[in-house]
């Protein structure tokens, strides 16, 4: 008797791709997130997915994946915020710093668009000698500092900080 192969679901593909992720398997979840797009190519939530793992490999296809989210939903904040890392590590900061502001509008709920918003303030000020950047770049740290962190994450804004103001920063604990 020949048995078949189960044909695994997008979900399946979905959550397989999650579990690479964690596991730092960039290529492979990649995989699996590539596999669940083609299934289901309406599920913004998929794509985000895949713009992520490939933000993390430096692939130029994460911005096509983020607005491929977009265009399925323009109020989607995660889609947004990976937009913004894909242009930011595309050098394309201007368009990056939109992407970092329409996140935050749509979601100031999370720490890390603040965190991640003020890593480009911070490249805008280096590269274009821009004071503003820097301050806005504490700003935006600042508001990251009010969320209940863990320790670890706490701690790597607090360096960063220390980073731009050239200052040595106490770290309170939670």
């Amino acid at each position: 008797i020949a048995t078949q192969m189960p044909i695994l679901s997008a979900d399946a593909w979905f959550n397989k791709g999650v579990s690479l992720s964690a596991k730092g398997a960039w290529s492979d979840a990649n995989y699996a997130f590539d596999k669940a797009t083609k299934i289901d190519p309406d599920n913004k939530m998929y794509w985000v997915a895949k713009s992520y793992v490939l933000n993390k490999l430096g692939n130029e296809n994460a911005q096509a994946a983020a607005d491929r989210a977009i265009n399925l939903d323009p109020d989607y904040a995660d889609a947004w915020h990976e937009r913004g890392i894909a242009l930011y590590q595309a050098g394309n900061y201007d368009n990056s710093s939109e992407a970092y502001k329409r996140a935050i509008a749509l979601d100031g709920g999370l720490w890390w668009y603040y965190y991640d918003y003020a890593i480009l303030l911070e490249a805008m000020g280096l590269s274009r000698g821009c004071d503003s950047c820097y301050a806005d770049a504490i700003k935006n740290l600042d508001v990251a500092l009010k969320f209940n962190l863990n320790n670890a994450d706490r701690n790597d804004i607090y360096q960063f900080k220390e980073k731009i103001t050239n200052e040595s920063l106490p770290i309170p604990s939670n």
